[in-house]
């Protein structure tokens, strides 16, 4: 269909690999319980061996990325470097590419975030995934499915939840909520950010609004005013399409049948006459 793309992952890595994944620590300073820690000095030898001249015999790209709105002060620049097209169209799809505006939101808030993705041999079981707090950056290689890859989205939003917690306490929060207004009998809008494990519902409750904004993340600070403001980083849809259906989605399935959206299949059967399912 015009605008679709099919984009196949290698057959063992039709998921995250949790246990292939890290956060980067310094001796000293807490690292969440849930997360893998890897030392510091072993990270280093371990990026320093892999990754050197990982992009030899490819084209290394560069997207300019900012996590939400121009102007917003918990829109984060993003910074990709990768050997891999399918990211790059997915996150030109997903995020706000300008190289301006990435300038301009680094000299608003005084930082960037920094993902660095080398496709490698594709060899799953030698594959990591990092996360640094301290440099504020991520780095994956011999890995192509999205959530691992692409870490503008899971592991940037673990820097700028790290960035509320620990530089704006009290002031910001930076979480997984749906974020939709429903419109009262008087015209007024009530907008409501809402929290949901994966798989229970973000999705469909959000589009169950009548102004939606985003069903994943949500960037919420307090303005000068006082008032509560929350903005969407992203401005499209990343989500898993079992279970979708027209009952309960209507609004999700008619842009995912729709000639004129743009939509990037994954992980899905393609039938004989090229039909997704």
């Amino acid at each position: 269909m015009k605008g679709h793309t099919i984009h196949f992952d290698p057959p063992a890595e039709q998921g995250r690999v949790v246990k292939q994944t890290y956060a980067i620590e310094d001796e000293g300073v807490y690292v969440s319980s849930m997360a893998n820690a890897l030392p510091r000095a072993e990270a280093d030898d371990l990026i320093q061996n892999n990754m050197k001249n990982i992009m030899d015999g490819k084209t290394m790209i560069i997207g300019f990325y900012v996590r939400g709105p121009k102007g917003a002060p918990t829109s984060y620049a993003s910074l990709t470097i990768s050997d891999t097209w399918y990211l790059a169209h997915q996150q030109d799809n997903l995020y706000r590419c300008n190289v301006a505006d990435f300038q301009a939101q680094v000299e608003l808030i005084g930082l960037f975030f920094t993902n660095t993705h080398g496709k490698g041999s594709l060899n799953t079981k030698e594959a990591y995934i990092m996360t640094d707090g301290k440099k504020k950056e991520t780095w994956a290689w011999n890995v192509s499915y999205l959530g691992n890859c692409a870490l503008i989205k899971k592991g940037h939003h673990r820097l700028a939840n790290d960035d509320a917690i620990y530089s704006h306490r009290g002031n910001r929060l930076s979480e997984h909520m749906f974020i939709t207004g429903i419109k009262m009998k008087d015209g007024s809008i009530v907008w409501i950010d809402g929290a949901a494990p994966s798989g229970c519902g973000k999705t469909t409750t959000a589009m169950a609004g009548d102004t939606f904004v985003g069903d994943d993340l949500a960037q919420v600070w307090i303005a000068e005013d006082g008032t509560i403001r929350s903005i969407n980083p992203e401005f499209g849809i990343f989500g898993i399409v079992r279970n979708v259906n027209i009952e309960g989605d209507p609004l999700l399935m008619e842009r995912l049948r729709n000639p004129e959206s743009e939509v990037i299949w994954t992980n899905v059967l393609i039938d004989d006459k090229g039909v997704p399912h």
